[in-house]
């Protein structure tokens, strides 16, 4: 996005290229060699002090806040209802044979 802001709406084609370019290296590099740049910074960030030490506890357990699912199995959200119980009288027609 910013990249077309860039180009479209300022002209500024060399800037919006060097963009994407650092995007695609940025995307090369975590994909390939697993090293993520914004980890990096991240990490960077915190240790001059700019982010707190506290933001960093709440991403190690970013499940901590979350409800606990419901019972049962995990996909009965999903199950199709019967619908007029058709699928029950044609289990019992099959069965019957």
């Amino acid at each position: 996005m910013s990249a077309l802001i860039l180009h479209f709406g300022l002209g500024a084609t060399t800037a919006a290229y060097v963009l994407v370019g650092f995007i695609v290296i940025a995307a090369t590099l975590e994909s390939v060699f697993a090293l993520c740049l914004g980890c990096i910074i991240f990490g960077g960030l915190m240790n001059f002090g700019i982010i707190p030490e506290e933001v960093c506890e709440r991403c190690n357990n970013i499940w901590g806040d979350a409800p606990a699912p419901p019972p049962g199995p995990a996909l009965a959200q999903f199950a199709r209802p019967d619908q007029s119980g058709s699928s029950s009288r044609a289990r019992k027609r099959f069965a019957n044979r």
